[in-house]
């Protein structure tokens, strides 16, 4: 047995994430821990570009929003600790696959600029998109991390 399982960027690639999850609940001993870090599919920078996020990926199986991660979790028979969202990043339409593809091997020296970055680079518009995220805990932020453990029975 396990007294914790970590997921760093793992969630998003599996196939069957729900057998994944039950399997590590059959691993972990009662009251062990589950601490997982991935995308958030309802980031701000996700509604900026939409199709165009630079997370999109053909390897990412899943994209999770608060809401089904902490569904996941439950269904996966774990008590939710904590489930929270931060960050900004990616904050570019630019997606290394997608460049790959539509440069096709050609090496491409320009660096696209979008209204986010330009913006972004004004401190105190950084300071105030950082002070709403962490003061009022909007689930905006580009990264996700949920915290559950196995319930001691």
């Amino acid at each position: 047995f396990f007294d914790v399982v970590v997921l760093f960027d793992v969630i998003e690639h599996l196939s069957d994430p729900t057998s994944f999850l039950k399997e590590i609940y059959s691993l972990l001993r009662p009251g062990g821990g589950l601490y997982i870090f991935t995308p958030n599919f309802n980031s701000l920078t996700r509604r900026i570009f939409q199709k165009e996020w630079g997370v999109f990926f053909p390897w990412h199986q899943y994209y999770f929003s608060p809401e089904t991660l902490e569904k996941l979790l439950c269904k996966s028979g774990f008590n939710i600790n904590r489930i929270q969202c931060f960050g900004i990043g990616p904050i570019s339409r630019s997606n290394p696959f997608r460049e790959l593809i539509l440069n096709q091997g050609k090496q491409n020296t320009s660096i696209k600029q979008n209204f986010l970055i330009n913006k972004l680079k004004y401190p105190y518009i950084r300071r105030f998109y950082f002070y709403l995220l962490s003061n009022f805990h909007l689930p905006y932020g580009s990264k996700m991390t949920a915290s559950a453990n196995k319930p001691e029975k």
